[in-house]
């Protein structure tokens, strides 16, 4: 990726998102610093990820194929940029959960840029697409 943010959680510091989220348990919060991350995000815990206020620039998720972000747990995810390249697939993949999506802005090659599966409920302010 080309921002410059570490996440640190209790007593360890990673030097990606993806393994960040791996670590991560429910009720901790991920800040985001602006920047490009090719990482493709899935999020199964009850997590706030969201970019930094008053950023430099926007954070960027954008892997150069696959979904770039799938939430399967009751996170609020918060300000982040999500940009699909992949035209088989969405932007954005909700399954049996019910998280928060907040002022996102979802970009896709794809014909779906949010998708809902399986009984998620997903509660979406100020998105995007």
């Amino acid at each position: 990726h080309t921002g410059t943010s570490r996440w640190r959680r209790r007593t360890g510091e990673y030097a990606s998102l993806s393994a960040a989220l791996e670590a991560a348990g429910d009720g901790d919060v991920l800040s985001i610093g602006p920047g490009t991350y090719r990482e493709n995000l899935v999020v199964r815990q009850a997590v706030t990820l969201r970019a930094v206020d008053n950023a430099a620039g926007p954070v960027r998720i954008a892997p150069t194929d696959g979904i770039p972000l799938t939430v399967r747990g009751a996170a609020l995810v918060q300000g982040l940029h999500i940009e699909g390249q992949d035209s088989a697939v969405p932007a954005v993949l909700v399954e049996d959960s019910a998280p928060e999506l907040e002022g996102l802005r979802i970009m896709t090659r794809s014909a779906v840029g949010l998708e809902v599966r399986g009984g998620a409920r997903p509660t979406v302010r100020a998105v995007t697409v």
